[in-house]
């Protein structure tokens, strides 16, 4: 990615399409680590009856809370999960529907998520050309994933040193 990025000329915002490789890279860390680790949606239906959800019969009018965490890390939906895997996102992949939602998905999903993705490539189009990156890891503060709130924080920085190019 590194490679790529520092060959990359910024020409438009559409050139951003050339980070093919960049894209799979922050596809995968989003399955590996999307911002909400939860959410909830309001189970509606257009004739007021329950719906069966795999086992589960569930009322009209029911919260349900799920975890994109645990989809994303779950073996059903992906081969080796817990692996990071940028060459996953090749071009004749395709997640099934709500298997993969760092943004949510449906009608309710993020409005800004293309927005977002831009975001991120500039981010890291501007901070690799100039820079490399240096893990400054705390080996007795291991980064930990705080699950008691809604959206992803880590405990314990993870620092890094930003080296001039």
């Amino acid at each position: 990615m590194v490679d790529e990025i520092r060959q990359y000329t910024l020409t438009d915002c559409s050139s951003l399409s050339q980070l093919r490789y960049t894209e799979k890279v922050l596809l995968e860390s989003l399955r590996m680590a999307p911002a909400l680790l939860r959410g909830t949606r309001l189970l509606k239906t257009t004739d007021g009856k329950p719906t069966k959800i795999g086992h589960y019969i569930l009322p009209c009018n029911t919260q349900v809370h799920f975890s994109q965490y645990l989809v994303h890390h779950n073996e059903e939906f992906w081969k080796d999960p817990h692996i990071l895997n940028p060459e996953r996102w090749n071009d004749n992949f395709n997640p099934e529907p709500y298997t993969y939602m760092p943004f949510l998905a449906g009608p309710r999903g993020c409005l800004g998520k293309h927005f977002a993705m831009m975001i991120m490539k500039l981010t890291l189009v501007s901070i690799l050309q100039k820079f490399d990156l240096i893990p400054r890891l705390n080996k007795e503060r291991k980064p930990t994933i705080d699950q008691g709130m809604a959206v992803m924080r880590i405990r314990n920085n993870v620092d890094y040193e930003l080296v001039p190019v």
